[in-house]
């Protein structure tokens, strides 16, 4: 049966790069790209005791340090090249099995070596990739390694892209007869839908069709059956199918079968429903393998005229343009964490989500699945040669599934996107799509855009999801990349939306890149010298517009799909004003930690229903008390009325772009406002004037608790307060692999936030966790993801802490010079994540073998232990590895010599330490650097010591075999003295 594991636990790691010493001799030239004979830190025996554990994900450019020099669009921090390393076991009954990892993500280009052998190169950090290592892969008590070298030297975009292995590592075991990896497809296809003549309730019939690869790894033809179960979002059976198959030897094939279901649950974003298939392959009556596929019944379209209607209901595509990094995590981000930010963005009213610019982690997807998001899936590369195109039918053939998935995007700004070229590498594109969507099984044939039909319907599993692109320059220009695209996507420039639609009346448009508009979150006065920007949707980039300018355009234009603004958090590169020591954008309508900036809550007035009013700004102005000061109230109701220190400054209607608008004379107090709908109270907002910050408090971010099935945290609002905000005995309950955001701020002796306190905390921590990261969303910020200081900023930062993967109390606490400390408790405990569950590969622990050896030719009489290679003999001395996975055989009884050379370990350079032979009973000498040793024997163990040494040293072994198998059989290891 399939077994996956978590392969994230119990890695080693270096920055630098580890060069293998260059083959400046023939033998060494000889055996320098052999198989299994990789050298440098690739060497099955390297000496990596130096090197740093770290937990997967993981990204060491947000480790720091910032520079100047660094590359501005990686947000001055590091990149270059790293390298990771892992032990392993595989239990003997994993013989004869298909064994292999997965990597998610590798930031930027990787190879990965397996006991010495270089099974593949990987050359984008966006796409998952496979590693087979079926063939060289040890059984038993014998170790495994498998080194990944990360050259993160280049980058494939032009913002903070991160370094190193910084998605989740999968180690996956099936039979040589197995579904193929993304093997399964589930197309939902609506057949019929009717109104009952007794009930008068709709009656739906849905076509589940299933297509699955089965792969035979084997050396012989294999036949069974495959069994797809349907299961309901109860875990119920709601239908099954089998069907024969036959596959040939090392080949594969592809099944497809369907289950009719009548009025399934529709996916929806209020509701958003999940089916899964469970695909079983039968062998001999016996399941020998199992995937899980999660899916849902929906139906989607763009109209060229009305716009984008889900489930057949019209609907605006409310969205934003996201990169993947955040706070003090960079690239690396928990599952917990994707799911976060998807709920803040939910928070705001967003619906729908782009991947800007490159494939996403399948954990941010599987959020969106739940939660009721719609995502543009973008590819990296534009391209058709192999390798690009192998890329996007990967992204395809990875999140085809998703049910929240709505479009493909092949590419983002193209320099050639003017020219006739950018068609034809679109069209070879758009192939590659319909080949991963399986959209040739029933014409055999790829679609012709010349009859691009006047809207694009995803009802049935016929037609797939449409393409398009993400356009900025020859959008009304022929022949070129916008012809071959089912829906037109513009970056920017609104303009050219009526021009567009006016020349293409019969293609779907939509707004897929807009806004820029720059601000500092907690900053009401521009400081350009600073870096610092207003949160009043006033500054943008030249080719930009404001968020109200912006939504005004589209939402009156009902052709245009919807939009992505120019984006929901600020991200880390390309940063503005684009010089030292602004490390970020400021584009983001949330900061790095997603705490929100005006710009959040001008789009929650626009995108939401149930009532709010939000304030801006606070109401804490020391020093300005009888100046003017613009207050203005962000909110869906119709009127707000403002009151300051229960004196009334007015009622007013609110304008749907604008807002309302009042300018106060600042007096400290209290800033109310009150919101109406149809002449009644339905909001309420208020700010008081805080006093000198006294205490810290921590909490649990509200957004995250949400998501948590037992959250038992309690807390108290009431005005002074004893400091520390959570209770040791009442902790908030969480998954063992979740990461928790805390917010740290400041209180003043009534209780009041200080949202201009910016004292210097530093995190403490005890219990089974860690402090993944702490960021405070500071543009100008350079404070290292991984430190455990960092200043407030605008009154908040932030604290990522995860479990260490058990259950057990995690005490946080938070402390700052002269104010009192505050503390949060929170228990890890299994089983409450929404996440799948799966086990974890166990980390062994290194140690150091001799595996690499050379065999002198049997002699009849003892040889001189001392002897020398000839440099060009290849022959006469054999190369071997001894692991002990197998005996070496001898042609006759005699004597031999082994030879091999290495480095002592360095944690016993200084103390020396001792080689152990076992399963050795014919050793007769040994002899190390030209001297030989005394050996001590139990049984058929052998023992000799050795001094201190930083050197290369020789290291020759004479035996003697009187019998066919022989010389010393089991492994070599160099241990401490004891």
């Amino acid at each position: 049966m399939r077994q996956v594991q978590r392969f994230d636990a119990g890695w080693l790691f270096h920055l630098g790069d580890v060069p293998s010493p260059l083959p400046n001799t023939h033998i060494a030239a000889y055996m320098n790209h052999k198989a299994g004979w990789a050298g440098g830190a690739a060497r099955r025996n390297f000496d990596d005791s130096d090197w740093q554990s770290v937990h997967l994900p993981h990204d060491w450019s947000i480790e720091g340090p910032f520079d100047p020099a660094n590359h501005m669009d990686a947000g001055f921090l590091p990149r270059g090249v790293g390298w990771y390393r892992r032990y392993f076991r595989l239990d003997e009954s994993d013989r004869g099995r298909r064994v292999s990892i997965r990597f998610d993500g590798v930031a930027t280009h990787s190879r990965v070596y397996v006991n010495g052998h270089l099974l593949h190169r990987h050359f984008s950090g966006y796409t998952p990739f496979t590693v087979d290592m079926t063939d060289v892969a040890s059984f038993g008590p014998a170790l495994n390694v498998v080194a990944v070298r990360v050259d993160a030297t280049y980058m494939e975009g032009w913002w903070y892209e991160g370094a190193g292995i910084y998605r989740h590592v999968w180690l996956i075991r099936t039979e040589p007869l197995h579904i193929g990896e993304f093997g399964v497809f589930v197309r939902p296809a609506l057949k019929q839908k009717d109104s009952g003549q007794v009930s008068q309730a709709a009656r739906e019939v849905w076509e589940t069709v299933v297509d699955t690869t089965i792969c035979n790894d084997s050396f012989t033809p294999q036949a069974g059956r495959l069994r797809s179960t349907l299961l309901s979002p109860e875990g119920t059976e709601a239908g099954s199918v089998e069907t024969p198959f036959e596959v040939a030897a090392r080949c594969s094939v592809e099944l497809s079968h369907s289950i009719q279901i009548q009025n399934p649950q529709r996916w929806s974003l209020e509701a958003p429903q999940l089916y899964r298939i469970r695909s079983e392959i039968l062998h001999d009556g016996v399941v020998i393998d199992q995937e899980l596929t999660t899916f849902g019944y929906r139906t989607f379209r763009f109209d060229p005229q009305d716009g984008f209607f889900l489930n057949e209901q019209p609907l605006k595509l409310l969205g934003t343009c996201n990169h993947q990094d955040h706070g003090g995590l960079g690239v690396a981000l928990p599952d917990s964490i994707h799911e976060f930010r998807i709920r803040r963005l939910k928070e705001m009213g967003c619906n729908a989500y782009r991947c800007a610019h490159h494939p996403p982690a399948s954990e941010l997807l599987d959020a969106c699945d739940r939660l009721g998001m719609l995502v543009m899936d973008e590819n990296r590369t534009f391209g058709s040669s192999p390798e690009a195109l192998e890329q996007l039918r990967t992204m395809v053939r990875r999140d085809r599934n998703h049910p929240c998935v709505i479009l493909w995007s092949i590419c983002n700004e193209e320099a050639i996107q003017t020219s006739p070229v950018s068609g034809a590498i679109a069209r070879a594109m758009v192939h590659a799509v319909r080949e991963a969507e399986n959209q040739f099984r029933s014409s055999g044939q790829p679609r012709d855009p010349a009859q691009q039909a006047t809207a694009f319907e995803s009802r049935t599993g016929e037609t797939a999801r449409p393409v398009t692109a993400a356009v900025s320059g020859g959008i009304l220009n022929d022949g070129c990349i916008g012809d071959a695209l089912d829906v037109m996507s513009i970056n920017y420039q609104l303009p050219l939306h009526d021009a567009f639609h006016a020349k293409r009346p019969r293609v779907p448009l939509i707004a897929a890149e807009t806004h820029c508009v720059i601000s500092t979150r907690g900053i009401w006065q521009t400081d350009l010298a600073a870096g610092r920007f207003a949160c009043d949707d006033h500054h943008t980039h030249p080719w930009g517009q404001t968020a109200r300018n912006t939504w005004r355009f589209v939402r009156e234009r009902r052709f245009i799909s919807g939009l992505f603004a120019w984006s929901g958090f600020d991200y880390r590169g390309e940063p503005a004003p684009g010089r030292w020591p602004i490390t970020c954008s400021q584009l983001g309508m949330m900061d790095l930690c997603g705490f929100p900036k005006d710009l959040f809550y001008l789009h929650k007035a626009w995108w939401t229903q149930e009532p709010f009013v939000h304030l801006s700004p606070h109401w804490t102005w020391p020093g300005r008390e009888g100046q003017e000061i613009r207050v203005l109230a962000y909110t869906n109701c119709e009127e707000v009325e403002l009151w300051l220190n229960d004196r009334s400054l007015g009622r007013k209607p609110v304008d749907p772009i604008e807002m309302a608008v009042w300018q106060v004379i600042y007096e400290p107090g209290t800033l109310r406002a009150c919101g109406f709908r149809a002449g009644g109270l339905v909001a309420e907002s208020t700010f008081h004037t805080a006093g000198a910050a006294t205490r810290l408090d921590l909490v649990v971010d509200p957004t995250f608790l949400r998501f948590q099935k037992a959250s038992t945290l309690r807390r108290s609002t009431a005005e002074g307060d004893a400091p520390g905000s959570e209770s040791v005995d009442d902790p908030i309950h969480c998954d063992i692999r979740d990461a928790v955001p805390l917010t740290v701020c400041a209180r003043d002796g009534a209780g009041r936030i200080v949202p201009t306190a910016e004292p210097l905390i530093t995190m403490h921590l005890s219990g089974p966790g860690r402090v993944l990261g702490i960021a405070n969303g500071d543009p100008a910020s350079l404070v290292p993801g991984n430190s455990r200081a960092c200043p407030l900023f605008g009154g908040l930062a932030q604290v990522i802490v995860q479990g260490a993967g058990e259950p057990g109390r995690v005490l946080v606490s938070a402390t700052a010079e002269g104010l009192q400390p505050a503390q949060c408790v929170i228990a890890f405990v299994p089983g409450i994540a929404p996440r799948g569950s799966f086990s974890s590969v166990p980390v062994e622990k290194r140690r150091f073998f001799l595996t690499e050896w050379r065999r002198s030719p049997v002699y009849h009489t003892r040889p001189d232990i001392h002897q020398t290679i000839a440099d060009a003999d290849m022959n006469t001395w054999e190369q071997m590895t001894i692991d002990g996975r197998q005996t070496p055989t001898w042609p006759s009884a005699g004597f031999a010599i082994y030879r091999t050379t290495f480095t002592v370990p360095k944690f016993l350079q200084a103390s020396g330490g001792r080689l152990e032979f076992r399963q050795a009973p014919g050793i007769l000498a040994v002899s190390l650097g030209g001297k030989e040793l005394a050996i001590d024997r139990t049984g058929d163990t052998a023992v000799v010591r050795f001094g201190p040494s930083t050197q290369k040293q020789e290291l020759s072994v004479l035996v003697y075999s009187a019998v066919p198998a022989g010389g010393f059989c089991g492994p070599v290891e160099l241990l401490r003295i004891e």
